[in-house]
């Protein structure tokens, strides 16, 4: 599968032999027709053109606002003191970023997150579609030189627009006081969770799917789409109920963040691995966690599942290792085509979970108070052993 995109264009039929070279123009357009068609789902389109839509009607009425305040040069000083050239802020949101981009973004989402009270799905997806708009072309953090007046990488990805996620994040989770603390989920609900998946997805298929990988034999997608989405689950549910996560930190872990076949103490010299925890939304190093197997409770096995879901996204997905700043839970198109630059959405990560919780039959206020948060969904039952199995943090060092 690897990265890009796999879903086929038809093409004109070719004779057997020598194809001719097409021209440099049909090139170029087939390759833009191609990532507006396929780079992204249609419905996932769809609600980007509107967001983007509606954030372009935004930034031309806070342009009307700032043009009744402008002096005769055209420019506008904002109440933060800053001298703001009108004409070029009316372009924060084309297709090619400037110097007031990142802020004019910020804006945005205080707009829709604090003033209109949106939820943060929604903020997300206002995230996301701005995050898409510059494509391949500004990929990567975002740095403005104010020298040259040059803008390199994506105004989405930059501190002040990451700031206001983290702010309407929080936000999220400390509306009313109720919202924030999901009923956390027991380890009977993991019970429930795990036989429903392996009856959907049982070993046999994975194995499978292995064994075809191995022979060079070609893959059903419908087989590996199925595999990924149990997998999946099974590494974000036992890891998250581990080590007593929130949703939108298990995204952010990241391969480097992972070291695997630790040596435990004597005299049981049990193997673990060890990975970073998430302390007040950012992965540090003096936080960690020793992931030991769990025999005897296969259906929290962190140990186990987090490794399986490597294991298939490296070999069957992306075809290669994690590169060490890749996520562990990244993004997964369509027909399983994989972007481990990014992160799984906030979004994403709520339909996964709506679905599963109903399929799987959980209580109604379990998957009412599951869906609306963005808080501790899995709960820490005390499985912290020192031997045989669980989950020691924090620790210094492995």
């Amino acid at each position: 599968m690897g990265r890009g995109t796999t879903k086929k264009i038809s093409a004109t039929a070719v004779k057997k032999g020598k194809s001719t070279t097409a021209s440099a123009s049909a090139l170029m357009a087939q390759r833009e027709e191609a990532r507006r068609t396929l780079l992204k789902v249609k419905g996932t389109r769809s609600q980007y053109d509107g967001h983007l839509v509606w954030g372009r009607r935004f930034l031309a009425d806070v342009v009307e606002q700032k043009k009744t305040a402008q002096t005769v040069d055209g420019t506008h000083t904002q109440a933060d003191g800053k001298l703001v050239d009108i004409d070029a802020y009316s372009h924060a949101f084309d297709d090619i970023p400037n110097q007031y981009s990142a802020s004019a973004l910020e804006l945005f989402l205080v707009q829709k997150g604090l003033m209109e009270g949106r939820s943060l799905s929604t903020t997300w997806g206002v995230f996301s579609a701005f995050n898409d708009l510059q494509g391949e072309t500004y990929r990567g953090p975002y740095h403005f030189n104010p020298a040259t007046g040059i803008v390199s990488r994506n105004p989405a990805q930059s501190v002040v627009v990451q700031d206001m996620m983290e702010v309407l994040k929080n936000n999220e989770g400390a509306e009313d006081g109720c919202r924030n603390h999901a009923s956390a989920m027991t380890i009977e609900d993991m019970w429930k969770i795990m036989a429903w998946s392996y009856k959907q997805c049982p070993d046999e298929l994975i194995s499978l799917i292995y064994s075809q990988v191995q022979s060079r034999l070609p893959l059903d997608m419908d087989e590996v789409i199925s595999a990924q989405k149990y997998l999946v689950i099974h590494a974000f549910t036992t890891t998250g109920f581990m080590i007593w996560t929130r949703n939108f930190e298990l995204t952010k872990i990241r391969r480097k963040d992972v070291v695997w076949n630790c040596q435990g103490l004597p005299p049981y010299n049990i193997p673990y691995d060890l990975q970073k925890g998430e302390t007040d939304g950012a992965l540090e190093d003096s936080h960690k966690y020793e992931a030991y197997p769990q025999h005897q409770t296969p259906e929290i096995c962190m140990f186990t599942h987090f490794r399986a879901w490597v294991k298939f996204f490296e070999e069957v997905l992306l075809c290669q290792p994690f590169e060490p700043d890749e996520f562990i839970f990244a993004r997964v198109g369509v027909n399983s085509v994989v972007y481990p630059s990014d992160e799984l959405s906030y979004d994403s990560v709520m339909k996964m979970l709506t679905w599963m919780y109903k399929d799987v039959g959980l209580t109604a206020s379990k998957v009412a108070q599951g869906i609306d948060s963005c808080s501790h969904l899995w709960g820490n039952t005390g499985h912290s052993l020192p031997f045989g199995g669980g989950v020691h943090g924090p620790k210094a060092k492995a």
